[in-house]
């Protein structure tokens, strides 16, 4: 006949309390996390109707559906600086210092 010790009678007993709590955690951390996953959604929406509302104020979009219009090309806007001066690299006056990229050809 096999005794069992007080040892084991403690551990076959603690064994399944310690999951249980285990368990429990793991459940509480679960629905926390599908708590904050419902509200990021919920504010997801939010901002995306806002920049929706934003898209059509500034584009003037009438319908949700329709596309931005096409840019025509006096909407489109011109680099404040568009004349260039060409100098030879020989003209650069540079003290002490090589020039910082080499002079495209043209």
């Amino acid at each position: 006949m096999a005794t069992t010790s007080t040892m084991d009678k403690i551990k076959v007993w603690a064994f399944p309390g310690m999951m249980s709590i285990l368990a429990a955690i793991i459940w509480q951390d679960v629905q926390e996390i599908k708590t904050d996953t419902k509200a990021l959604l919920a504010q997801s929406m939010i901002d995306k109707t806002r920049i929706d509302n934003l898209e059509r104020q500034i584009f003037g979009k009438n319908d949700v559906g329709l596309e931005m219009p096409e840019k025509k090309p006096q909407d489109i806007p011109r680099p404040m600086f568009t004349e260039f001066i060409v100098v030879k690299p020989e003209d650069l006056i540079i003290t002490g210092k090589e020039p910082l990229a080499k002079p495209m050809l043209l």
